[in-house]
């Protein structure tokens, strides 16, 4: 059943065995698993079951190091989490992802992908995905979609499946509020898990409605699964008992903060036509399912060049996008806002004058907002958009800010910078991807070292996947939580979602979450039994 938190009686209690807290796909999906057991459930949401601005604002936050997308913008806070805006795109991690790589410093999951096969496969049906393959030689012969010719030792072709997408707060509204053993409190902001005297185990949240009464849930075992920022901010501000915060002994609580950098750094002019190109890039719909394609490297590469793990699909652009001249006109103006000469200065003027009509679109559509060749539009020309995993860093991380929201929390502060190390070996998982292009006789890349400062400024996009801030490790001088999930140092509390990842691999994080909070969720019931 559903409880608003504003229609209970000021300081009222709720007991369970089971709190929740977070109604996203983690916290959903724990909720879902042990829906029709004979354990008390309450999952505890902050929204309702729509938008509210007034409750999205508590993400308010700040950003210091590099640029950085501002944190109250990325998330969805009401029921259904973040899924209410995901896009679907689904693959699983990679064995390697899983593995200590000795030239990945602070690399290794506790457990390895195999482990979590069996996970992966039954996250698919929350996700709406039917079959747990990935193999491509499969989806293309289910799909029609053409394997690209590039299949090497050194590069190759790999899939990814698309989720509908799901929204998880729709999808799975009527199965909770029929649930015999789940409450779901909506309007409910957690703004401090209690410690008992001990320091523990934990004996208690404390709930504020927003200009509202104060509530508390007590529960046997608890799991915070509000996502990547706000389960490390949570922790850190519980600090009753712990004046570092709740599982923050080792100062690890928010530490190694990751997302995916996106970049749009090479241009691929192919030597076969559209339509042929079409054909192998997907995306494709097949009777079970839709299939994507992108271009990503072996472990054997990954491990021989030691490189972290990057992807890049294709994205078809026109000429405007791709011009030379436009891209050479930038540099020069980059370069004189900074009072310097920028290298190649007279291949960048030849640009600019061999592809003028380019730069004259550039400047009236900017200055007049105005189009002016309809050349401009011309296709057949793709970049490659690559995602691209981050090394896990301690510098990358979020503290609680002096500045606080309508509920009295501590804001975030989120330290996030790209190492030169990460964008170097980004520009090398291109440089092979165009080799192998070039090899494969299937026309040539362009990479776009010379936009290199723009490209890790301005026009740095993101995944907006918040990872890292609690991660998994055995050793709890390594690791917030252990490979069970619960917090070190905590009998009865537990992390669910992306937080607890200790590396992010190329892809988006969703079918991870899932497979993790299914695996959580087998175990709360024992875990429930030893306390």
């Amino acid at each position: 059943m559903f409880v608003d938190a504003r229609s209970l009686e000021a300081n009222s209690e709720v007991t369970c065995d089971i709190c929740i807290v977070g109604a996203g796909a983690a916290g959903i999906t724990i909720a879902k698993e042990l829906n029709g057991k004979p354990i008390r459930v309450c999952l505890v949401e902050s929204g309702d079951l729509d938008f509210e601005q007034d409750t999205q604002d508590l993400y308010d936050g700040t950003n210091s190091g590099d640029r950085y997308p501002y944190v109250g913008i990325n998330r969805l806070r009401y029921f259904g989490g973040t899924t209410n805006h995901w896009e679907g795109a689904c693959v699983a991690l990679d064995e390697i992802d899983f593995e200590h790589r000795p030239w990945v410093e602070h690399s290794g999951w506790p457990f390895n992908k195999r482990h979590l096969d069996p996970y992966y496969a039954r996250a698919h049906k929350y996700l709406e995905l039917v079959e747990y393959n990935y193999d491509v030689d499969y989806w293309v012969k289910k799909s029609g979609l053409r394997r690209f010719p590039i299949k090497t030792d050194v590069a190759h072709m790999a899939i990814s499946q698309s989720s509908p997408p799901t929204r998880f707060g729709e999808r799975y509204r009527t199965d909770l509020r029929q649930s015999g053993n789940i409450t779901v409190l909506l309007n409910a902001n957690v703004i401090d898990v209690e410690a008992a005297a001990t320091g523990a185990s934990i004996t208690g949240l404390r709930v504020q409605v927003l200009q509202g009464a104060a509530h508390r849930v007590r529960a046997r075992l608890y799991v915070l699964a509000l996502g990547g920022i706000e389960n490390p901010r949570l922790l850190l501000a519980s600090n009753g008992v712990h004046e570092r915060g709740l599982g923050n002994q080792n100062d690890l609580v928010g530490r190694y903060y990751m997302d995916h950098p996106v970049a749009k750094a090479s241009i691929y002019y192919p030597s076969r036509s559209p339509a042929d190109l079409a054909r192998f890039l997907g995306p494709r719909r097949a009777p079970n399912g839709v299939v994507g394609s992108h271009i990503d490297l072996p472990a054997a590469t990954l491990r021989e060049r030691q490189l972290t793990n990057a992807r890049a699909p294709f994205v078809e652009v026109n000429r405007y996008y791709a011009s030379e001249g436009i891209e050479s006109f930038h540099a020069l103006t980059w370069a004189l806002k900074r009072g310097e000469v920028p290298d190649d200065l007279w291949r960048h003027i030849g640009n600019v004058a061999t592809d003028i009509d380019m730069v004259a679109e550039a400047v009236s559509r900017k200055w007049f907002d105005h189009y002016l060749f309809d050349s401009a539009e011309d296709g057949g020309i793709y970049v490659f958009d690559s995602m691209m995993e981050q090394t896990p860093s301690p510098d990358n991380r979020i503290t609680l800010g002096r500045d606080r929201d309508a509920l009295g929390m501590p804001k975030v502060n989120v330290d996030w910078r790209v190492t030169a190390r990460d964008r170097e070996n980004f520009w090398r998982v291109h440089e092979i991807i165009a080799r192998e292009v070039g090899r494969a006789g299937l026309g040539r890349v362009r990479l776009l070292r010379d936009q290199g400062e723009r490209i890790w400024d301005e026009l740095l996009n993101f995944g907006h996947h918040h990872m890292g801030a609690t991660r998994a490790h055995r050793n709890p001088a390594r690791g917030v939580v252990d490979a069970d999930l619960r917090v070190h140092g905590l009998a009865n509390l537990y992390v669910a979602g992306s937080s607890v990842f200790p590396t992010g691999g190329h892809i988006q994080p969703t079918l991870t979450i899932v497979a993790l909070a299914i695996r959580l969720a087998d175990g709360l019931p024992d875990s429930l039994a030893r306390l």
